[in-house]
């Protein structure tokens, strides 16, 4: 019985450890994504100003602020996606840290599972 119940704990910590790794991944990948659009918002910004300093027609200015409007609106969704995966990859840390203590106790011949 408490070896089956040890075994659970390994495996859930594998598990959520797994979990992690991936939300982390998933997370710098966002990061890196936001990061590049900051990029290129910025250099159409100095495209934009550049164009308004040598008195670009209209229509210029005007498919340069359509680009910026795209580049702000590809923005949000990533700051979402970027806000749930950390939320999510937290709860999970919690839940790898949570195995390892109960793991760690067993070790120490602790036959309770140190759980909030």
């Amino acid at each position: 019985m408490l070896q089956a119940q040890q075994q659970l704990w390994q495996r859930t910590q594998l598990e959520t450890t797994e979990w992690l790794a991936a939300l982390t991944k998933r997370a710098a990948l966002l990061e890196q994504s936001l990061d590049r659009l900051a990029d290129i918002r910025r250099r159409w910004r100095e495209t934009r100003d550049a164009a308004v300093a040598s008195k670009a027609p209209d229509p210029i200015l005007k498919q340069i602020d359509g680009a910026l409007t795209t580049i702000e609106a590809a923005r949000t969704p990533l700051e979402t996606q970027r806000t749930a995966v950390l939320d999510l990859q937290s709860v999970v840390a919690r839940e790898v840290a949570r195995s390892g203590d109960a793991l760690g106790g067993r070790r120490h011949g602790d036959r309770t599972p140190k759980v909030p």
